[in-house]
């Protein structure tokens, strides 16, 4: 039975004293779970004493598990990679040198400038933290041979540092570089950490793509052992995609990551022990809510209208779709045809149109291309060669997109759109209508493709719906989580006050 590890709360911070007045401190901090395996974090320096500036060429540590809570997690020198780089240091940056081995589920990684007399050299000549770099570490089985999930009751683990080392040396300065003056010292310390780097347990399920929380193929797509299950009430989850609960779902510990959205519709119930929401004064990545392709439609099919959305956000499964108002609508040679687009009068111009939810999302871009049949080698009459993209939110009174003309030819080309951006009054609803309305006076074919209608989460991250047929529950026991709450107001009536 594999048993889920916990990372330990708070930053974990220590301090060295070096030979002479030199001293400086080292912190673990920003603690990141990405997924069923992997997590991020950072490692910083500071000098504690400003009057003794010192400069660095290398650094190396030492990270290792408790023995005594060890649970089938390894470290290897490959699955522990060095992210992201030094912009918060003075001088050149610390890269990560070839010199990585793993023994006895121990991994030394060596931070180095790779420096040699005479080279710029990194400076710590203020008070102030400089981050050394971001590290990923993905870890595997006690075996070391698949990728390791985690599941079942909380057992700790822990970052334990046997042993840091610091080659430091004082510098000179000329034309704005450092350089090493004089030998370096080593300052070394040997100290096992047993401080927090994280307040939250890790978790062995994760969600990813968008649907519906109970769709099994969103969960766990990293490793072999608990591939596409459902998290239980006693295991910990992370929603790292968009996820939509329909239904009753119990948890022990949940989060919500950054980028990660998570619906609770009116029929939810959703329990948790602990909740986080990594959201709050962001949101979340682009998601995309609706796309049109008809990849692979290579003859006369689908002759009938509405074509529905070949990919969707949760909230869009079996409900996006695209209609028009022209005649013989079909699917041909990987795109949406029809003809017939011009009637005498001008309110009755035809247009291709969609319809999806935008619930939970904001900064809406729209992306598409179109082609018509200017020559009438189709037989059909001359295709129109001009189109605008307008909106409505009841399907009836339409608004002008901003920037939204199209001009097509008879090439898909000349009348594309690309991440054309939505009005705000379409942001976070339950419906909206878009549409294509032919501005010519042309009858013939013309034809629409890659239709892509994107969005990203609402800052909260985390959704609560309400309607006439009920409101979305949560239940858990964690202060402070922010979320957007819905609550349906029944409308009032002159007899009733």
């Amino acid at each position: 039975m594999k048993k889920l590890l916990t990372l330990f709360a708070l930053s974990v911070l220590f301090a060295f004293q070096s030979m002479g007045a030199k001293s400086y401190e080292m912190e673990v901090l920003n603690l990141v779970q990405l997924n069923e395996t992997e997590f991020t974090f950072d490692v910083r320096m500071r000098n504690l004493n400003v009057s003794e500036p010192f400069a660095i060429e290398a650094i190396q540590w030492q990270f290792s598990f408790n023995t005594a809570i060890l649970n089938g997690g390894l470290f290897n020198n490959t699955y522990l990679t060095y992210v992201s780089g030094t912009t918060d240091l003075v001088g050149s940056a610390i890269i990560p040198s070839s010199t990585n081995f793993t023994s006895n589920n121990v991994v030394t990684q060596w931070i180095t400038d790779a420096l040699s007399d005479g080279g710029q050299t990194t400076l710590f000549n203020d008070g102030s933290w400089k981050r050394i770099g971001t590290f990923r570490v993905q870890l595997r089985n006690s075996a070391n041979t698949a990728f390791n999930n985690f599941a079942d009751a909380a057992h700790n683990f822990a970052f334990v540092t046997d042993q840091v080392i610091v080659n430091a040396c004082n510098y000179t300065a000329s034309a704005g570089l450092y350089y090493r003056s004089g030998s370096s010292f080593e300052l070394i310390t040997t100290k096992t950490l047993t401080n927090s780097v994280s307040s939250r347990q890790l978790a062995g399920y994760c969600f990813t793509g968008t649907s519906y929380w109970s769709v099994n193929s969103q969960w766990n797509n990293i490793t072999t052992a608990n591939n596409h299950t459902l998290p239980g009430a006693s295991n910990n989850a992370i929603i790292a995609g968009a996820a939509t609960v329909n239904d009753a779902q119990t948890v022990n510990q949940l989060t919500v990551a950054t980028g990660g959205y998570l619906v609770l519709n009116q029929a939810a119930q959703l329990s948790a022990t602990s909740l986080f929401n990594d959201n709050v004064g962001s949101g979340g990545g682009i998601i995309n809510l609706s796309t049109w392709n008809f990849t692979g439609t290579t003859d006369f099919s689908n002759l009938s209208v509405p074509y529905y959305a070949d990919v969707t956000n949760a909230n869009n499964l079996s409900f996006a779709n695209l209609t028009t108002t022209a005649s013989n609508a079909m699917t041909y040679s990987n795109a949406a045809y029809a003809n017939g687009w011009y009637v005498a009068f001008g309110s009755l111009y035809k247009s291709w149109k969609v319809q999806l939810s935008t619930t939970g999302f904001q900064n809406l871009k729209l992306s598409s291309k179109q082609f018509s049949d200017i020559s009438n080698s189709l037989a059909a009459g001359i295709g129109p060669n001009s189109f605008k993209v307008q909106w409505s939110i009841d399907n009836s009174s339409w608004t002008d997109v901003s920037g939204g003309t199209v001009t097509v030819a008879e090439n898909w080309t000349t009348g594309v759109l690309t991440n054309l951006v939505l009005p705000s009054n379409l942001e976070n609803q339950s419906s909206i209508y878009l549409r294509w309305l032919n501005t010519a006076t042309a009858v013939g074919w013309s034809a629409i493709d890659d239709i892509i209608i994107t969005g990203e989460a609402l800052p909260s991250g985390l959704l609560i719906q309400s309607t006439a047929s009920g409101t979305g529950s949560l239940i858990h026991s964690t202060a402070g989580v922010t979320a957007t709450v819905e609550r349906y107001i029944t409308a009032g009536t002159w007899a009733d006050g």
